[in-house]
């Protein structure tokens, strides 16, 4: 009977874990077509979220995880600056 009852609660708790996070980023993927992405966000020094969503390589099927190490091209690295000055400006960085 306990085998019965997970087999019916089954589909509601799998979509019970799926968060505003989630649905963010697919949203958002789907909307700006990309195709994967590793995501951390990090709040009073410990991750909230460390996941990965879609596929690190779509010939192979090989899905993105937390683990996933994803090359930055070069057009990146004005954005990546940006972000970083703009913490500077705002005084949420510190030099150590």
């Amino acid at each position: 009977m306990n085998k019965l009852l997970l087999l019916f609660f089954l589909p509601s708790l799998a979509f019970a874990q799926v968060d505003s996070t989630d649905i963010i980023v697919k949203q958002m993927m789907e909307k700006q077509k990309i195709v994967g992405l590793s995501l951390a966000i990090i709040k009073n020094g410990k991750p909230v979220v460390n996941k990965g969503y879609g596929l690190a390589n779509v010939e192979l099927n090989v899905p993105v995880n937390s683990e996933t190490v994803i090359r930055l091209g070069s057009v990146s690295k004005q954005f990546f600056t940006t972000a970083i000055m703009k913490l500077m400006e705002d005084g949420k960085l510190a030099a150590y």
